[in-house]
């Protein structure tokens, strides 16, 4: 289906801004992008909120990241007329 792909392209896009580090570093990108009941769920294994989240994003020095080698999971809602991202997992792909 045209509109299903249009969504997917749509979250994909906002989901690769979210590894830019101006994107990362700015509090007011983040407001609007998060969801105010946004989770994560870090690779370490603790939880993260939003706020948690975007105080620890906007100190860190951020380089450029890229989704590869990865296994994500990404929960996006239309909240006020747009997309924003209520849950996040990031797990690392681990070679043995």
């Amino acid at each position: 289906m045209e509109i299903k792909s249009s969504i997917q392209d749509e979250l994909f896009q906002i989901e690769q801004r979210l590894l830019h580090p101006e994107v990362r570093t700015s509090k007011e990108d983040l407001m609007v992008i998060l969801a105010d009941d946004f989770v994560e769920f870090g690779s370490s294994g603790h939880i993260f909120y939003k706020q948690q989240i975007i105080e620890d994003l906007i100190q860190s020095h951020t380089a450029q990241m890229e989704i590869k080698d990865s296994l994500r999971s990404s929960i996006w809602k239309f909240i006020d007329d747009r997309w924003q991202i209520v849950f996040h997992q990031g797990t690392p792909i681990v070679n043995i």
